[in-house]
């Protein structure tokens, strides 16, 4: 248990270091990884590592936003992760996984 629990942890630092790079130098190329660490991160219970679930969806809507925006990827996909995303805010629910 505690070997996966550093594979947690690794990916969520790695997560926050991109997320902070991309916020600073804006590399498109981050975004992409970025949203799939973000995914693998949602189906976790991250509250040992004080780090909400909202905390988690805020940032993937943010990046799936900032790929929209430079017209990479599937736009509607994107759109329709984000709508799924805004609902789970909108009722306080718990979010389920992205398809």
């Amino acid at each position: 248990m505690e070997a996966r629990s550093d594979g947690y942890q690794t990916l969520l630092d790695l997560s926050l270091a991109r997320i902070h790079r991309f916020k600073k130098f804006g590399q498109l190329e981050d975004v992409n990884p970025i949203i799939e660490y973000l995914r693998s991160l949602r189906e976790y219970s991250l509250e040992a590592y004080h780090v909400p679930h909202h905390a988690v969806a805020t940032s993937l809507v943010e990046m799936l936003t900032a790929r929209e925006k430079a017209n990479v990827g599937d736009a509607l996909e994107d759109i329709n992760d984000m709508v799924i995303l805004c609902r789970g805010f909108a009722s306080g629910t718990s979010f389920g996984c992205l398809q």
